[in-house]
């Protein structure tokens, strides 16, 4: 029975299922929530901008929703309770509602109150009874959030609350986050669609939101922000690009001769991960902390997402990354003392950071062209008392203009021509420099890429195939993707042989190592190191 309440007597024959808005929303205690909801023979739901085309046979299969263009509608038989037609109620929903056997938690019923908020659209299952007070109210059985409230903030929270299938194999993670909603429901929540949503495009849909959030806030603010304005039925303030659509085409692109034979010749290697990897808090704990206690102030359930990411994916990959700079630094010939390492495109550079604190005999620059994110990196260094760290302010294609070399290049997540424009700077100098560089974001900073490392993004003979392969690379569908990073990534690995073979140099062994895929989906990290003996 729900505390405060008589339960279902007394009222309505049987169950109902009601669409309605809610408008008002209280909580009593940590396990009932009272809202109040205005209920329509017909709503009318907007839908996102690039799921309005063909969504009315999406919609057909939703419990009598029906297209209509830019928004769906919903048809309600309104509940009659003693003979009176009820437009708007109270409904009361408990956490005693659900078995003891059920899935549902207190922190995710908590997840679920939070978004029964006034404006949000949401179908309910219940029975009509009587509160203590006498008041006529629906008791639900179960709820389904098919809008939002038209507001950034429930954008946020539905996402934190949303399970991604790509962390599955993540025991830790899944135990640790709500993971109310499927991908297909969350997608329907925010204006995507109805049932029919739930395939590859919403699930696509939804990670890339999700990875929005963690990788680049600020854009994802203007997401939230678009979605918020077309939940309310107003036009966004930016058009959302539609979901890429894998034709059979592009799979035999992937198929070609030149990639099966650049796959074969650089096979991805997946290296192994070290117990301080692993662990995620392992190795140099104190900059983690600090780290943790530099993000901003955000919304609770934000933060939450960002945390989590920063301990379970972000960290490993540094740990993991370290452990490879550790095995190149052994291999070069001379000590490790005096040797230069140059972290590029690294922002405020937390990679080096973690690099300066495990070899304190080498030397570390961070260079970025962003002065802000310099300026962060360096207080952060200050604070940890880091003193074998630099911060320069340069534009990748500049480095080595001053006759300055280094031993090793790195880089974690350098976006598209980043990527090139590090494998040129190492490979050019004097005395070609060792490398380790995590690929990422395919299709960005093409003015930044050399022109050999065009060739790098040719499948075919013929050429020309650039920009499919980028979008395939940066696509959510993981054996596609992985299958076009490989291309792209071993493409890139033999203009870099081919300059080196210019210079006579037959010194680097280079290849491609792979890290975990739950740390994160661009996974391929390119390594050049000197060969042993």
């Amino acid at each position: 029975m729900v505390p405060g309440s008589r339960g279902p007597a007394g009222g309505s024959a049987g169950p109902v299922v009601v669409t309605g808005v809610v408008s008002r929303r209280r909580e009593h205690g940590k396990k009932l929530v009272f809202f109040n909801l205005d209920v329509e023979s017909t709503l009318s739901l907007p839908l996102l901008a690039e799921a309005a085309v063909g969504d009315q046979e999406r919609s057909a299969s939703s419990g009598g929703a029906s297209g209509t263009g830019r928004c769906t509608t919903v048809d309600n038989i309104l509940p009659v309770v003693n003979g009176v037609e009820l437009r708007s109620f109270q409904a009361v929903h408990s956490l005693r509602a659900y078995p003891a056997e059920s899935a549902m938690t207190p922190e995710r019923f908590k997840c679920l109150a939070k978004l029964i908020m006034p404006k949000a659209v949401v179908r309910v299952r219940g029975s009509f009874g009587k509160t203590k007070s006498g008041e006529d109210s629906l008791f639900a059985e179960d709820i389904r959030i098919l809008r939002v409230q038209p507001d950034p903030s429930a954008v946020v929270r539905i996402l934190c609350s949303t399970r991604n299938a790509a962390d599955d194999d993540d025991e830790e993670e899944e135990a640790a986050r709500p993971g109310l909603f499927e991908e297909g429901q969350c997608w329907e929540a925010l204006g995507g669609g109805g049932q029919g949503s739930r395939d590859a495009t919403a699930a696509e849909s939804v990670r890339e939101l999700q990875d929005l959030m963690v990788h680049h806030p600020s854009q994802f603010r203007r997401e939230c922000a678009s979605i918020a304005r077309q939940l309310q039925g107003l036009p966004p303030r930016r058009a959302r690009a539609k979901p890429m659509r894998i034709l059979p085409r592009d799979v035999a692109l992937l198929e070609s001769d030149r990639g099966r034979r650049l796959r074969a010749a650089f096979a991805v290697e997946p290296a192994a991960t070290s117990a301080a990897a692993v662990a995620g808090q392992a190795g140099t704990p104190a900059l983690l902390k600090r780290l943790l206690k530099n993000l901003p102030c955000l919304d609770p359930d934000e933060r939450r997402r960002r945390e989590a990411y920063l301990r379970q994916k972000k960290w490993p990959q540094i740990q993991w990354m370290a452990d490879q700079v550790g095995e190149i630094l052994e291999r070069l010939d001379q000590g490790r003392g005096g040797l230069r390492v140059a972290d590029v495109g690294a922002g405020r550079g937390d990679l080096a950071l973690a690099l300066a604190l495990r070899f304190p005999e080498c030397q570390f620059a961070v260079i970025d062209v962003n002065e802000q994110s310099l300026g962060q990196g360096e207080d952060l260094a200050m604070r940890m008392k880091v003193r074998n760290v630099t911060f320069e302010r340069r534009d990748v294609r500049q480095v080595g203009e001053g006759g300055e070399e280094y031993h090793v290049f790195v880089g974690l997540h350098a976006c598209g021509g980043l990527t090139d424009a590090i494998l040129d700077r190492a490979s050019r100098q004097a005395t070609p420099a060792s490398f380790l560089v995590c690929t990422c974001c395919f299709g960005k900073n093409k003015e930044l890429r050399p022109a050999p490392f065009d060739a790098a993004f040719a499948a075919g003979s013929a050429g020309g195939e650039e920009r499919t392969l980028c979008r395939l690379a940066d696509c959510q569908v993981a054996e596609v993707s992985s299958k076009a990073m490989h291309a792209v990534n071993a493409g890139r690995l033999e203009v870099v042989g081919g300059i080196l073979a210019g210079k006579g140099e037959g010194g680097l062994e280079c290849e491609i190592k792979s890290f975990p895929r739950r740390w994160s989906a661009k996974n391929m990290v390119l390594r050049g190191s000197r060969r042993r003996g």
